[in-house]
């Protein structure tokens, strides 16, 4: 069944783009960074003209270009803690020192980011990015974030912004919450294979890097399925959670198949509310039964967010 797509392996690992050296070229995000790094130590006659806090913008960019995460680190705080921001400046600052001190290995300044970041909420736009980074943390460390919690935030990002790259995101949960042999493991790769497989088949004008990187999830989950399951299994597991993305002559039309899921629908942007929520979880655990078909204890704990 995955063998309808195939594609040349030959992507480069993320290990190996990290090893290289940034090398000066206009055509690339950040390459101007090489042609002066005057915003480093301003004089007095640059800072007549550029106000300091997009000086400190473009240090933390700089540092980031250069892969020096904890002095980009040091310099969001510094601008967080010395400007009053409008709430979404805020909230952008306070995401980009998570993401920094992730990559930095500041463990500590990790979860005091984040436990700001879940303080400062106040519109749909900011939950979706907040769970976005939470589960990003999680899978940097799983001791911050609950598995119940990284569970669930994937969940809502399938339901009210589904893709393949957040069925994905499910690989990386517990495996003391989702069991290696479970019908959900195998159901959230096939669907987020097909999921992807459909979004690169619309892309028209979309970057060179987002083709590429939508080839490389492919080409992974593919070996994935491929050395863990049967044939059988996965068109098993297609037939079940897929049957809306492809259609088989035998394929049978569910009531929910093409239902939206709670409250998707509004543009109003509001932050959802707990029984709000608690509806996304009811309709994702609804519309994708079989994946809990051999744990009702999960699909029940999902519904009632019982902590696990």
């Amino acid at each position: 069944m995955l063998a309808q797509f195939d594609i040349a392996d030959d992507s480069q690992s993320e290990s190996e783009a990290e090893s290289k050296e940034p090398r000066f070229n206009d055509a690339q995000p950040g390459q101007l960074f090489l042609l002066g790094d005057w915003f480093m130590n301003p004089t007095d006659e640059i800072r007549f003209f550029v106000d300091d806090l997009d000086i400190l913008h473009k240090q933390a960019g700089y540092y980031i270009w250069k892969r020096q995460y904890s002095e980009a680190y040091d310099v969001y705080r510094k601008i967080l803690d010395n400007w009053d921001h409008k709430s979404g400046r805020r909230r952008e600052t306070l995401d980009a020192m998570v993401h920094c001190a992730m990559r930095a290995g500041l463990r500590l300044q990790v979860k005091e980011a984040l436990a700001a970041l879940k303080d400062d909420v106040s519109s749909l736009s900011d939950q979706v990015n907040l769970w976005t980074t939470t589960v990003a943390v999680a899978e940097y460390d799983a001791d911050i974030v609950p598995d119940s919690e990284h569970l669930t935030n994937i969940v809502y990002l399938c339901t009210l912004a589904e893709c393949g790259r957040h069925w994905v995101m499910f690989d990386k949960v517990s495996d003391r919450i989702l069991s290696k042999t479970s019908n959900f493991r195998i159901g959230a790769k096939v669907r987020a294979f097909f999921l992807l497989k459909h979004e690169h088949d619309l892309i028209t004008t979309a970057s060179d890097s987002t083709e590429r990187l939508i080839e490389t999830l492919m080409l992974k989950l593919k070996k994935d399925l491929q050395e863990a399951y049967t044939e059988q299994e996965i068109t098993t597991a297609c037939d079940n959670i897929c049957t809306d993305i492809i259609k088989t002559k035998d394929a049978k039309e569910t009531d929910h198949s093409t239902e939206p899921p709670p409250h998707a629908c509004k543009s109003d942007g509001i932050v959802k509310s707990e029984s709000e929520l608690a509806e996304l979880r009811q309709h994702f655990v609804t519309r994708f039964s079989w994946l809990f078909a051999d744990n009702d204890q999960l699909g029940n704990a999902l519904i009632k967010q019982i902590e696990s």
